[in-house]
């Protein structure tokens, strides 16, 4: 009887434990968890999930998973499948859908991830069910609004027609798309190979040391952008213009860059009318420039003419004095006779 006593004892001691292990692990643990019999009813809760869907243990314990739980898929809104039932019909872990939303009484929602396994006890017999999820809200969100951000730089690029490049600076290698491979003729197969040293290779020799000056200072961290025009040979064999800009996006600990990424725009249209319209305007300059000299040669003519026409005026007034003191003259002279 005291060997009894003492072997139940010494269970009672352990199951005491084991107990208190379970429910300081339950604690610990960051994701909310809920334990079921076979039933499906709720035997055991850790704080999380108390805190996630609203109820305490006590006022959960005895409920079964969808008196508690209001899992509804994020798109069709349909109400989803008891996940407890699932693992006891199947024998097997089963995982909710990524899109799984959970529905508190007070009507909040949380996008949750959720997984469900069956506790086997030693004889390999289903004892109860236990669920894991996790809150994602806060990274859905942010995943939302990367996928959101990465779909307004992918408009942004299709509608200005850029090429993007991404130079890793140690290794001279650089990433292309197929727009600034078409930008340049490039064929694809030769995207692969494509490093630094090629690029610089297409530039302009007139265009070159401007280029490298302006890349040498960004790369310096003298300045916050780097922007450049220049020419660059397309595959054909003709000069296109483009306009490149970009910016060192990660450096070591000594501050020497290693990556840096940006755009390739095709300017050669924007380009071919400003340089005709320079021309236009030099053109315009050097005819403005004769008409200026036009009207200053007739300007000096008509001065001449004005002073022609003030002799010629003068000349007149004293032909008229003269015959005047002649008409005069001749008068008192018939007078006397």
């Amino acid at each position: 009887f005291l060997i009894y006593s003492f072997i139940q004892h010494s269970i009672k001691r352990e199951l005491t434990i084991s107990r208190e292990n379970l429910s300081i692990t339950l604690r610990s643990i960051g994701d909310a968890v809920i334990v079921t019999d076979t039933k499906g009813k709720i035997n055991n809760m850790n704080p999380v999930a108390e805190t996630l869907i609203g109820l305490t243990f006590s006022e959960a314990k005895g409920k079964g998973i969808d008196e508690v739980l209001n899992l509804v898929n994020a798109v069709t809104r349909k109400k989803s499948d008891n996940p407890v039932e699932s693992v006891l019909r199947t024998d097997r872990t089963v995982k909710m859908s990524t899109q799984t939303i959970l529905v508190t009484k007070d009507k909040i929602e949380y996008v949750v991830s959720d997984s469900a396994a069956p506790i086997f006890n030693n004889e390999q017999e289903i004892t109860g069910v236990v669920l894991v999820f996790s809150d994602m809200t806060e990274s859905h969100k942010q995943a939302q609004r990367l996928r959101e951000s990465e779909e307004r730089l992918k408009l942004a690029i299709n509608g200005t027609k850029a090429g993007l490049w991404d130079w890793f600076i140690p290794a001279g290698k650089m990433v292309i798309n197929e727009r600034l491979a078409e930008i340049i003729g490039l064929e694809n197969s030769q995207r692969e190979s494509f490093g630094f040293e090629t690029w610089k290779k297409l530039v302009h020799p007139e265009d070159l040391i401007r280029l490298e000056e302006l890349l040498e200072k960004h790369l310096d961290g003298r300045t916050d952008f780097y922007e450049c025009e220049t020419r660059l040979k397309h595959g054909s064999g003709e000069w296109v213009w483009v306009i490149i800009r970009g910016m060192v996006v990660s450096r070591d600990t000594l501050g020497n860059p290693l990556r840096m990424t940006g755009t390739q725009i095709d300017i050669s249209n924007q380009k071919r009318i400003e340089l005709a319209l320079k021309a236009q305007m030099e053109d315009n300059l050097a005819l403005n420039e004769e008409y200026i000299s036009q009207n200053e040669e007739l300007i000096r003519n008509l001065e001449h003419i004005r002073k022609i026409n003030d002799e010629l005026q003068e000349a007149k007034q004293n032909a008229e004095e003269s015959y005047r003191l002649k008409s005069a003259f001749l008068a008192n002279m018939s007078h006397e006779i």
